[in-house]
């Protein structure tokens, strides 16, 4: 028996497009509901849109989803004719066709292949009672699937596929009667909602959820034939238009406000006893970058330009190989990262460029396009999430990309509250990470939180926030990170536009420490409490220059006053405490390590001096980072499960990796 992937392939060979599909396991969809279309609807999160006949990435898909059903897509020259004769359909009604490619479905039916030069779309009853078409925009479960029946996909004969008759395409093409057309401009009619509002009054009306679909697909045709963008695909209405049809209860009519204002889900109030919540054992949090970013859902904001997306790119990269970012042991995980802001050409360089030769990872998904998260974009979220259950990192770069506007009447921090809720209900439920990217208001702000573009609505919904802040011009950064699960803290960041690498270089004090700090700092930190006579004595410094200092010190919270006239350093203070062993960072990790265990910088020496040219006067090391274009890709790329590419032969020393690891 041929392997499902073997049969893509060969399918793929023929120039059909194919993608996976769920599949029947013991009766029942592989996606675990009650679906509207068991066995029939995708596994990728573009559904149709990622249909493609690369190798490569058909081969990862089968490997991830091995009993999956296949999917072709139609168009692009392949018309496919499907006779459901469980239904009522005869092949009679069909007139006189020469001899194709035949299959015979899973339920008993036909699926009749034919090859055509013209453009045509899905049709729904048009040569028929029970007799649709298949063409652009739409596609077909092929051999080597199995059906809710009990049935499979098998093929009747071996031909090649006839050319379709001009009898068929004339029949496709007739216009409808005006009785059987809205009367709306349809070229303008918003297609999701009007059918959306059909299919709502039909379920009201007691039809099965089946028969709303038949009738909804019938009248997409129907109503949208002359739609500047056309009728929807079928795709688009089983995942938007059906699976909210379904939700909604057989019988029962609902006014217009009950369907506008109608939450998707009913969540019920969860309430715990405090005994039962204290003396109850919960797992600590899961961490896709150890004490920056936790699971949940996190808000990283920078300004234009300032090297984010760099950022997160090397956190996303580092999480699919499970090696290190910013000193700190990440494990494995998948990873999906929306780069709303690249062109395929440019991530492509970005990516080849950190990895330097590094061999690209297969656990990284990236997405140039995204539907609003409000329109279908967190149900395309939820799919990728549900199909990859070892994801630990979601990067939406940046999340105004996929933000739709709301309603000038409401309340812009209720809107980001309903939206950020979403997105954080999401990453909880499956135990993930997911950054959502945006920028900084211009004025400077002293609080992290404030500083997000927006309302508070976001930062106040959010696990963790991150701002990072940097002089154009200059190569080092800060990076302030605030949340639920660790302290505040302040980072000192380096950008190196030769590697286009972030590394740290241990906390802003540290960074900002002068000798001359270092050395009251230090002796406060042996010694304890002391007075500015005491320290000027031991340090050989002026004592006026000591107490000016030391108020400083006080000042920036690094040192307190424990009576008058005294000074020690501040108790519980991680910002200088550590300083004393930064000769070598500590690298943090995902799960318990020693604490001495030592990392490998992500980034490569440092050859700059402390005479470099003024910030003003040298290049951005962002804008180096860009001036090089290292490779090119052409063509259009929506969805790049692997990110194909010529790789150059490995480093002798991968930065990524412990030193015990390589």
């Amino acid at each position: 028996m041929i392997s499902t992937v073997r049969q893509a392939l060969q399918y793929a060979k023929r120039g059909w497009r194919v993608f996976p599909l769920h599949s029947i396991q013991n009766g029942a969809c592989t996606c675990g509901k009650e679906c509207s279309s068991p066995g029939k609807h995708p596994h990728t999160p573009n559904g149709l849109k990622d249909a493609t006949t690369n190798e490569s990435t058909i081969r990862a898909w089968f490997k991830q989803w091995p009993n999956s059903n296949i999917g072709i897509a139609t168009g692009e020259g392949l018309h496919v004719i499907d006779v459901d004769t469980a239904k009522g359909a005869k092949l009679d009604d069909l007139g006189d066709l020469p001899e194709t490619l035949k299959v015979r479905t899973g339920s008993g039916g036909y699926h009749l292949y034919f090859k055509r030069d013209i453009t045509l779309g899905n049709t729904a009853n048009k040569l028929g009672k029970c007799i649709d078409t298949r063409g652009d925009g739409g596609y077909v479960v092929a051999p080597g699937s199995n059906h809710k029946s009990g049935g499979t996909y098998e093929w009747i004969n071996e031909l090649e596929p006839a050319q379709l008759p001009v009898s068929i395409i004339e029949r496709l093409k007739e216009k409808p009667k005006a009785a059987e057309r809205a009367a709306v401009d349809v070229s303008e009619e918003a297609r999701n909602t009007n059918l959306a509002s059909i299919a709502g009054s039909l379920r009201a009306k007691g039809m099965s959820i089946d028969q709303v679909r038949e009738n909804i697909l019938a009248l997409n045709q129907t109503l949208y034939a002359d739609h500047v963008n056309g009728p929807l695909g079928e795709d688009e209405i089983e995942r938007t238009i059906l699976r909210s049809a379904e939700k909604w209860e057989q019988g029962t009519p609902r006014t217009r406000k009950q369907a506008q204002t109608e939450p998707q889900e009913q969540h019920k109030p969860k309430i715990l006893n405090l005994i039962d919540m204290v003396s109850a054992e919960y797992p600590e949090p899961r961490w896709a970058v150890p004490n920056l970013i936790p699971e949940g859902l996190t808000l990283f904001g920078g300004k234009a330009k300032m090297g984010k997306s760099w950022l997160v790119l090397l956190i996303a990269l580092a999480i699919a190989v499970g090696g290190l970012v910013l000193g700190r042991r990440v494990r494995q995980g998948d990873v999906l990262y929306l780069a709303l802001e690249d062109t395929p050409r440019r991530m492509k360089d970005r990516v080849l460029r950190v990895l330097n030769g590094r061999p690209v990872p297969g656990h990284l998904d990236i997405a140039l396009e995204w539907r609003p998260l409000q329109h279908g974009g967190l149900d395309d979220l939820e799919g990728w999430l549900k199909t990859h259950p070892d994801a630990r990192f979601v990067g939406i770069d940046t999340v105004g990309k996929v933000k739709a506007q709301h309603n000038s009447k409401d309340d812009p921090y209720l809107a980001e509250v309903a939206l950020y809720s979403k997105i954080k209900h999401l990453a909880d439920e499956y135990h993930v990470a997911i950054v959502c990217v945006t920028h900084l208001r211009k004025a400077d702000a002293t609080d992290t939180l404030d500083a997000l573009i927006g309302s508070t609505g976001g930062p106040g919904t959010a696990d963790a926030v991150l701002s990072l802040t940097r002089i154009r011009g200059q190569e080092t950064a800060e990076l302030r990170a605030t949340g639920r699960d660790f302290e505040d803290q302040e980072l000192a960041l380096r950008f190196d536009p030769s590697t286009c690498l972030w590394s740290e270089q241990g906390t802003v004090q540290e960074a900002r420490t002068t000798p001359e700090r270092k050395g009251v700092l230090d002796l406060l930190s042996e010694r304890g409490v002391l007075t500015p006579k005491q320290i000027a004595t031991a340090t050989g410094k002026r004592r006026e220059a000591v107490s000016q200092l030391l108020e400083s010190l006080v000042d920036e919270g690094l040192v307190v006053k424990p009576g008058y006239g005294k000074y020690q350093i501040k108790t519980n203070h991680t910002g200088y405490t550590t300083y004393t062993t930064q000769s070598t960072h500590t690298t943090h990790t995902s799960e318990e390590v020693n604490p001495a265990e030592k990392s490998v910088s992500v980034s490569s020496p440092s050859t700059h001096t402390s005479e470099e040219a003024e910030p003003a006067a040298q290049a951005d090391p962002q804008e180096k980072c860009e001036s090089v274009s290292s490779v090119s890709v052409s063509g259009t790329m929506k969805f790049m499960p692997h990110l194909d590419g010529d790789i150059l032969p490995a480093d002798d020393r991968d930065p990524f990796l412990h030193d015990d690891e390589e």
